[in-house]
């Protein structure tokens, strides 16, 4: 289990200020929010260390210039030769002048921002124009009116600005100390005001659905996950969530909805990231791929030749497409005798199950694509591709949550199927695990004391006449014994 980070600011666990707590925000606010009538170094060149771009930088040019027109810019000094004459005059210089952010000389975008600003600025920029475009957009190298309007986008909205600053932060901070990731100063600063300014936007109905105000939650979720923050999480993605339900559908052909695609898109990454910082109990997974009761009562004419019991599976809308699709390609049994390639075939359905068993989130989805793995390696007869112990321990995970009052009869003749054909295969070194498993469902089930109950209840789904024997003997071992 990871250590808990402790944040400065915002500290949930301890509420009570303590002698360590107030020295600590006492440090912070001297360091971040000093007199503005003491001497300042903010004409030092930056450390520009955590600058890099974590990708060769495209053609974009991201050069901080002082606010004007460009006539105006031109004839200014340049600014390895401003002078340092007096601390007095660079505190002046400093309260006069304003930045702006362009990705090209010939495209302006004018963004006004305090100096202490310019570093936040120079990570939040790099990290978009040089990591997140090229990655999650189709607009090509370079700057062009998409990347313009995406920066103007940004330089509108001082909330998005923080979000995406702070989820900068993070992303370097995770690409220079690998060991131990814990957030900056400057990271938590423009948290906090994100944080303050949505919390003044979420206020009006109309403000929820903006494409700025779903971008800077889902930069806040981003930054929550990757530094294990288990209650802003939970906040900010059921935040994103409540808004992508308001917008409704998406319309592809508007430029900025392309952001809200893109939202989305590291929505899943930070969902990931979710499940492999955080070990805490997951939530309930929602289902987006289909509803329930997809095909009514109408399937589609590729799934008809299925057996009984999956097709009842596919009309009450506990399978999807995928798996559907999946037990289409199973070829038959007798098969195998005429043709030499349903065994390539076989082999093909195994691999396909196995990706599909690690991506679905759904009991009964998995039991069907455990039980098309034990079927297909048996009718092939390849049990060494059997990965024993992992399986027997997602069968125990799959079944128990089956066995719930809620599900039907015929998820408990889902079960048993798989059950019977994986203990058949069962290994010298997996044959206890696999005669628990039988037990357990004598227990559970009393039908399983009766072969025909069970041989009628796995003739539903792939079944084989010519394996029968195998499975009634084991079955019927395993009981009496």
């Amino acid at each position: 289990m990871p250590r808990p980070i402790t944040f400065v600011v915002y500290d949930q666990a301890s509420p009570r200020t303590s002698k360590e707590n107030r020295r600590k925000i006492a440090s912070h606010i001297g360091k971040h929010y000093r007199n503005r009538s003491a001497p300042a170094r903010t004409l030092i060149a930056p450390n520009t260390k955590r600058l890099k771009p974590m990708v060769d930088p495209t053609s974009c040019s991201l050069v901080p210039v002082i606010l004007g027109t460009p006539e105006e810019t031109e004839n200014s000094p340049k600014p390895h030769e401003i002078k340092h004459t007096s601390r007095v005059s660079a505190m002046a210089t400093i309260q006069r002048n304003m930045y702006t952010i362009y990705p090209s000389p010939q495209q302006w975008t004018q963004f006004p921002y305090p100096e202490r600003h310019h570093t936040s600025a120079k990570v939040a920029f790099d990290l978009e124009v040089n990591y997140v475009l090229p990655r999650h957009s189709n607009w090509g190298p370079g700057p062009n009116e998409y990347v313009n309007c995406l920066v103007q986008m940004m330089c509108r909205n001082g909330e998005l600005f923080d979000a995406i600053a702070a989820s900068a932060y993070g992303v370097y901070a995770c690409n220079e100390h690998r060991s131990s990731i814990k957030p900056t100063s400057a990271g938590l600063t423009h948290r906090a005001r994100a944080l303050q300014g949505m919390q003044r936007k979420l206020i009006s109905p109309l403000e929820t659905i903006s494409n700025e105000t779903m971008l800077a939650v889902f930069y806040l979720l981003e930054n929550a996950a990757r530094f294990r923050h288990l209650r802003d999480f939970r906040t900010h993605y059921s935040g994103l969530r409540r808004m992508m339900e308001l917008r409704g559908r998406i319309t592809p052909r508007s430029l900025e909805e392309t952001y809200v695609n893109q939202a989305i898109v590291i929505l899943e990454c930070s969902e990931i990231a979710w499940e492999t910082r955080v070990l805490i109990e997951r939530p309930p997974p929602i289902n987006l791929t289909y509803t329930a009761g997809e095909f009514e009562n109408n399937l589609p004419v590729r799934f008809k030749s299925l057996p009984v019991g999956f097709q009842s599976l596919a009309v009450e809308g506990s399978l999807s497409v995928e798996v559907l699709s999946l037990l289409a390609e199973v070829p038959p049994a007798d098969y195998i005798k005429h043709d030499l390639g349903a065994s390539e075939r076989q082999l093909e359905v195994v691999q396909r199950a196995r990706l599909l068993l690690r991506a679905s989130k759904v009991a009964v989805e998995r039991l069907v694509c455990l039980g098309a793995i034990a079927y297909s390696l048996r009718v092939i007869i390849m049990k060494h591709f059997f990965s024993e112990p992992s399986f027997w321990k997602r069968l125990a995970a799959s079944g128990r949550i089956v066995s719930e009052d809620k599900y039907s009869r015929l998820h408990q003749e889902l079960k048993v199927w798989v059950t019977v054909i994986a203990a058949d295969l069962a290994s010298s070194t997996c044959q206890e695990l696999a005669r628990k498993a039988v037990m357990r469902l004598k227990d559970q089930e009393e039908w399983v004391n009766s072969w025909e109950e069970v041989s009628h209840s796995m003739q539903k789904f792939f079944y084989s006449q010519s394996f029968a024997p195998t499975w009634q003997k084991y079955l019927e071992c395993t009981i009496l014994e």
